[in-house]
């Protein structure tokens, strides 16, 4: 081929792969409609990656597929941590792309099948109708989805097939910032924010014997900017609670409920007041429910900074919504300060003279997951008792090399 047809035809080709890792959607007229995306991210601890494929099991039917292994089946109809993007209005627009950004971290699904790029996926030429079509995939009849079809709510149409919504799994490059201590009392522990931003809406839940306890934080500023608290360390969630400065105390209070569901009711509240609508607060909180609340020990939520949000897991629309939500929680597992001496009594118990003792010591450990291993770890080095060594090695290795998902870490309420 002569020199000149050979840098045509590289320039052709570099210009095709240049279109095909788009950064940016090219720009167009504001649409008639609104975008309304939210987001459940579990952190831990014990995990370097927020959302890590290790940390939960997926339930998402076989045709969407992922990266997680699959929850067995008695599991796969339990909701899972997802995130959803919904639209609102704009019936009959003709035309609409959707960028989805994941800069330092990775996809480990989605639905409907999108464009797959370097740093996110690319919905492309969707259009927004009222109906879903006959040939929309089915989910079956008990799969926890059909809770996504059923609002009403516009479908996104791609040749004859479409989802009222688009969802995702992801896992960000998000650096856990709680740290908890333990406090003056049971119930009483002290915080740190090393994040450069507040963490908001911060809620803490424990269950005892009694019902639920609970204490929440509207704001919890950074460590760096931190000021002396000027009002009380801490209120109950029932009240409404202040915007509070790190390094301080919180305490628990009693909310005089048993039931999960109702504990976690106020998440409505503050879902509206962070501006997204009911349709999906229902799923919400089945899914904080199932995956954020452990019996008798610590847990908490909390919702992340919008900004920080958009740079996480940045989003394009063209033609441009008239107006964008969106919504991140992030669930904390594995805070509880008494874990550490749980460890060493469950550790102690490998060694028990009954075993049946042992063997439920074995299991607690194993259900702790990732939370029980650098104790673990420092525990072998001195353990001398050789049935406590041969269950820790054994405890160790299955950590190693399998993901550690609770099988019920809501336990019996």
């Amino acid at each position: 081929m002569p020199i000149t047809g050979l840098l045509v035809a590289c320039a052709i080709a570099f210009a095709g792969i240049i279109h095909a890792e788009p950064t940016t959607l090219p720009k167009s007229p504001e649409g008639s409609f609104e975008v309304y995306d939210w987001v459940i991210f579990v952190c831990d601890p014990n995990q370097p990656q927020t959302n890590a494929g290790e940390m939960f099991l997926s339930t998402l039917p076989d045709f969407i597929g992922g990266r997680r292994i699959a929850a067995p089946v008695e599991k796969s109809n339990e909701p899972g941590p997802i995130g959803i993007i919904r639209f609102s209005g704009g019936s009959g627009t003709a035309k609409v792309d959707v960028l989805l950004e994941n800069k330092g971290g990775k996809f480990l699904g989605h639905w409907p099948k999108a464009q797959t790029r370097t740093t996110g996926l690319l919905w492309q030429n969707l259009s927004v109708g009222e109906n879903l079509p006959d040939a929309a995939d089915p989910l079956g009849a008990s799969s926890w989805l059909n809770e996504l079809r059923t609002p009403a709510a516009p479908a996104l149409l791609r040749e004859n097939k479409g989802e009222k919504f688009l969802l995702y799994d992801a896992e960000p490059k998000y650096i856990f910032p709680l740290r908890v201590q333990a406090g003056s009392g049971d119930l009483n522990y002290r915080l740190t924010n090393s994040d450069k931003v507040p963490l908001r809406d911060l809620t803490f839940y424990r269950r005892q014997e009694a019902g639920w306890f609970t204490a929440a934080v509207r704001e919890l500023s950074p460590t760096k900017t931190a000021k002396p608290a000027s009002g009380p360390a801490s209120r109950p969630a029932t009240t409404q609670a202040s915007t509070q400065p790190t390094g301080f105390s919180v305490t628990l209070a009693a909310t005089g409920l048993t039931e999960a569901s109702q504990v976690l009711a106020p998440w409505k509240q503050t879902l509206t007041a962070a501006g997204l609508p009911s349709t999906d607060f229902d799923l919400i909180l089945k899914i904080l429910e199932k995956h954020a609340l452990t019996p008798k020990r610590l847990s908490a939520i909390y919702r992340l900074d919008a900004d920080q949000l958009d740079q996480l897991l940045p989003l394009e629309i063209v033609p441009s919504p008239r107006k964008v939500v969106r919504v991140g929680l992030v669930i904390v597992r594995n805070i509880d300060p008494a874990i550490a001496s749980e460890i060493e009594t469950l550790a102690s118990q490998l060694g028990d003279a009954k075993w049946d003792v042992r063997e439920a010591a074995q299991k607690q450990l194993t259900e702790l997951g990732l939370a029980a291993k650098p104790k673990l770890e420092a525990l072998l080095k001195s353990a001398k008792d050789p049935e406590i060594t041969y269950r820790i090695e054994r405890l160790l290795e299955s950590l190693n090399r399998a993901p550690t998902v609770p099988e019920n870490p809501q336990g019996d309420r």
